[in-house]
């Protein structure tokens, strides 16, 4: 999306590998020309430390800033880390966690991440989240996270390294400076080959992976200020309302057809028809066909009840209970295909002959 107005937030889940960081952020800046106008940190304290350490203090960041500018991007009050940038995991005491190492800091964390993203609700702000630092379960908290409460606009990315520059150099990488700095392996070989060997940093290749996540927001965008819950409990709530199934109501007498509360208007023929199959009287057309020939057999010396009486508007019948009107297989097709243009569900009421309805996808109610 990257609009001219839109504000973007690069929120980065970090453990104890800095160079996350640093490479998420030259692969949006050189390939994608993104340069993110805010960095949100997620980590721990000694993911912090570890950052600070081997980064801050090492003048690396500036390093970082000064080789992006010297390529031409457009940095000028952007990338600026702050007290304000770091956002430290604290269990349910309130203490800054070092490690996740239980699931109630696991939940705890969930949390956090659920409290900061809520912060960026604008719609002229655009999220960035790298899930590719930390432990494993703070990723999949985090695309969790995301998953409830992101927006259209917001993506999840993952960083891609090639060998050996995803593995531990000396000294270690986190950019490539195109200076013809050469990188050994800390301990000396190849892993595979066992043997030494050094690389320029000209051979590393760093590529972001947008991340496809689905967006479950809108099922519960009206209450998403209202009733602020905990990560599990949102969780659960959503899980609910997609296992909820809508409910259909016919009404016998007037021919009404409801599904969850919204009136779907069906003509006599479409209103039968779709009554016989939620009966189970067919979903092949042609049987269905043979089915509505042997009741209009059975009608004309029935008694006159209300089923019979809609069976005879839908398919045709004068004052003595005679039938005036055919019904042709490519009339039931055409019915079939008039009922799912109105609404309702094409898992009822199949395209062709091949698939038999799904009649557990609705809660299926008559009224006499």
């Amino acid at each position: 999306m990257a609009l001219e107005n839109c504000k973007t937030v690069l929120i980065s889940v970090l453990g104890t590998s800095p160079a996350i960081l640093t490479e998420t952020i030259w692969a949006l800046a050189v390939n994608e020309r993104v340069v993110p106008d805010k960095i949100e940190i997620w980590t721990t304290t000694k993911g912090k430390a570890t950052f600070v350490a081997d980064v801050l203090e090492k003048g690396i960041w500036e390093t970082f800033k000064r080789t992006l500018k010297q390529k031409k991007i457009p940095i000028t009050g952007k990338l600026v880390l702050g007290e304000a940038s770091w956002k430290i995991f604290a269990n349910t005491e309130a203490n800054h966690l070092e490690d996740l190492t239980t699931a109630e800091d696991n939940l705890a964390a969930a949390d956090k991440m659920l409290e900061e993203l809520r912060k960026y609700d604008e719609p002229s702000t655009e999220i960035l989240l790298s899930i590719a630092g930390g432990r494993k379960t703070m990723g999949a908290l985090a695309l969790q996270c995301m998953s409830l409460l992101g927006r259209g606009g917001d993506k999840v990315y993952h960083i891609l390294v090639n060998p050996p520059f995803d593995t531990p150099l000396n000294p270690p990488f986190f950019f490539p400076q195109k200076d013809g700095k050469v990188w050994k392996a800390r301990n000396g070989f190849n892993r595979e080959t066992k043997q030494t060997f050094t690389v320029t940093d000209d051979k590393a290749e760093i590529n972001l992976f947008n991340v496809p996540y689905i967006r479950v927001r809108p099922l519960y965008e009206k209450t998403l200020k209202e009733q602020v819950v905990s990560f599990r409990a949102l969780c659960e709530r959503v899980q609910e309302k997609i296992n909820r199934k809508p409910v259909l109501k016919m009404n016998l007498k007037t021919g009404e057809v409801w599904l969850d509360g919204a009136e779907i208007k069906l003509t006599a023929p479409e209103f039968f028809t779709l009554l016989c199959v939620m009966r189970g009287v067919s979903y092949k057309t042609e049987v269905l066909y043979k089915a509505v020939k042997e009741i209009k057999t059975k009608y004309r010396d029935a008694d006159f009840k209300t089923e019979l009486s809609l069976f005879q508007e839908a398919f045709g019948a004068d004052e003595n209970g005679k039938f005036t009107t055919k019904t042709s297989v490519d009339d039931l097709t055409k019915i079939k295909s008039a009922c799912r243009q109105k609404g309702i569900p094409e898992a009822l009421l199949p395209k062709g002959n091949k698939r038999a309805p799904d009649l557990s996808c609705v809660t299926f109610e008559i009224e006499e």
